[in-house]
């Protein structure tokens, strides 16, 4: 079997397709876990457990035949969950970019009242600065 490697996280249906894979292997005897995760390094956390459910499934299928109906739908939910979990994933990571942009954005706010504070005491003591040399070229006068 030829490593897939999926640069993004797999879809619900790459999942389902995943766990029939596991699920035949199973069947012939081979469990085949540790070879999708090495294929799908992103995922694996979140595989590990789909495929560990997915064995202790097997195991205790194994005396009866489950119907089509019951693989397919307990394929689609498995799947549906995964999405969930990618879901609130990626909601978390776009809070944390956004918590994260908003530091930075007050970081920079600071910087820039820095420099203008900086640039008014330049400025003022430039002002007092010219007084003095004029007060004194008016006082030598």
């Amino acid at each position: 079997m030829q490593p897939q490697h999926h640069p993004r996280p797999m879809t619900s249906r790459e999942v389902q397709e995943m766990l029939q894979r596991h699920s035949d292997a199973l069947a012939s005897g081979q469990d085949i876990a540790p070879e999708l995760i090495e294929q799908n390094p992103q995922s694996g956390p979140k595989l590990r457990p789909l495929l560990g459910l997915n064995r202790q499934l097997s195991e205790s299928l194994q005396p009866v035949e489950p119907s089509r109906s019951f693989v397919s739908s307990l394929r689609q939910r498995l799947g549906d969950a995964y999405a969930v979990a990618h879901q609130e994933q990626d909601r978390h990571a776009q809070q944390m970019r956004a918590h994260i942009g908003t530091g930075v954005g007050a970081l920079v706010v600071i910087g820039l009242l820095v420099r203008l504070i900086g640039s008014i005491i330049m400025v003022s003591a430039f002002v007092a600065r010219t007084r003095r040399h004029d007060e004194a070229l008016k006082s030598s006068s």
